[in-house]
């Protein structure tokens, strides 16, 4: 016998799915500092690429590596999708579903988003998990080492140069 009172008011399918894009976001911005790391030569992540993804892209393009612009801009281009889903509360109902996000400003207020299918999110997860290959390819090439097949990444131009670690 289930208590009422202790059911989800979310299905399974949404928990499913914002559940696969939270897991792809954090496995791509964990691939992404990883790269950013290697290719600095800092001994460990800034605890603020963390806090904010803007950060971890910043840190990106500050490598001035045009070659991961593929990268930095996916990443700022999906951020905005990734903290809708993350941060806002669904609504189910009558064949629809909504996603509320409150805003960051002094005055309440609401963004309302009715886009957020099982397609929908299935497609942000499989746009961030592109993302992590990518990131993956990226250090790949800084190692030295072959990438995957069929790279989502253009071939680079020239090989990566390292810096000195201390």
């Amino acid at each position: 016998m289930t208590d009422d009172s202790s059911k989800s008011v979310f299905s399974r399918e949404l928990a499913e799915a914002v559940g696969y894009v939270v897991l792809e976001a954090a496995d791509a911005e964990d691939s992404i500092a990883e790269l950013v790391v290697l290719r600095t030569g800092i001994e460990a992540s800034d605890k603020r690429w963390w806090r904010s993804g803007t950060s971890l892209a910043e840190a990106l393009e500050a490598i001035g590596d045009d070659e991961l612009c593929p990268i930095s801009d996916g990443l700022r281009e999906l951020l905005p999708h990734r903290n809708r889903v993350v941060h806002g509360l669904f609504l189910e109902g009558n064949g629809m579903r909504l996603a509320m996000l409150r805003s960051k400003v002094t005055e309440p207020s609401f963004e309302v988003t009715a886009s957020w299918s099982d397609d929908a999110l299935a497609d942000l997860a499989h746009r961030f998990r592109v993302l992590d290959r990518m990131a993956d390819d990226a250090i790949s090439d800084a190692m030295g080492l072959e990438r995957s097949p069929g790279s989502p990444l253009p071939p680079r131009k020239a090989p990566v140069v390292l810096p000195d670690r201390v």
